[in-house]
């Protein structure tokens, strides 16, 4: 769901609740948040066979 500017979405606490959160600055610290929010919201996306091992940059056998 969008909301203006703000992503809403549900995020599951150490409890097991549903709650609705918005994406924050913590998202963009590249740790578990950060990892979350790319693993459930944006990979979907991006999949191909030079991005889906995740490392953090593409690797590039030859040059096209």
């Amino acid at each position: 769901m969008l909301h203006g500017i703000n992503m809403v979405i549900p995020v599951v606490d150490r409890r097991g609740r549903i709650n609705m959160e918005r994406v924050r600055l913590v998202h963009g610290n590249g740790g578990r948040f950060s990892h979350e929010l790319t693993e459930r919201f944006i990979l979907k996306y991006f999949t191909n066979d030079l991005l889906d091992p995740l490392h953090d940059g593409a690797q590039f056998s030859e040059f096209a």
